[in-house]
């Protein structure tokens, strides 16, 4: 008993003496040295689909291209060439091959949280909107919607991460390396 409060004092002369350290600093409004309207994105796109008594999901190279209208808001079109694994589940056998599709996507993106770390680096947060067509698929396009992360240093370069959604709930996915021009 004698031991257990020896500790428990010298446990909380520890606790009354603890430092916190925290270094903070002031956000600075974003201004990039240069000015950019224009975006391409490079990266990964993935797709999953189900049409009739078949299933396809793959993974490929996508590239977008996205025009800033104003501050906040930006038109986008995206492009993916995808090499897709495809199931068919026949009354009688199953059915598994691979072949190359492609689909692409136009988008409008709204951002609406724009939180600049310092005068060259912002991070964004943004919903889009607008339609996907997928090869394979034999409906038209589709309405799309979805969300997308993104980082950018100093209109130079960035990294994206974005998610559209058709509105049977299949998703087109991307991680994109960003350039600024």
């Amino acid at each position: 008993m004698k031991k257990a409060l020896c500790l428990l004092v010298l446990l909380s002369s520890f606790v009354a003496s603890a430092n916190q350290i925290i270094y903070t600093t002031t956000p600075e409004d974003f201004n990039p040295i240069k000015k950019s309207d224009w975006k391409v994105l490079v990266g990964s796109t993935a797709v999953s689909f189900s049409t009739g008594n078949s299933d396809t999901s793959g993974r490929g190279l996508g590239l977008a291209i996205e025009k800033n209208i104003m501050q906040n808001i930006g038109l986008g079109f995206q492009y993916a060439n995808i090499r897709a694994n495809t199931t068919e589940k026949l009354s009688y056998e199953t059915i598994e091959y691979t072949e190359g599709i492609n689909a692409a996507a136009a988008y409008g993106k709204f951002s609406f949280v724009n939180y600049s770390i310092n005068k060259w680096n912002l991070l964004q947060l943004n919903v889009l909107g607008g339609l996907s067509l997928v090869e394979n698929i034999k409906s038209n396009p589709q309405i799309i919607y979805g969300a997308a992360m993104a980082y950018n240093y100093d209109n130079l370069l960035g990294f994206e991460v974005d998610t559209k959604i058709n509105t049977k709930a299949e998703p087109m996915t991307s991680a994109s390396f960003i350039g600024y021009f």
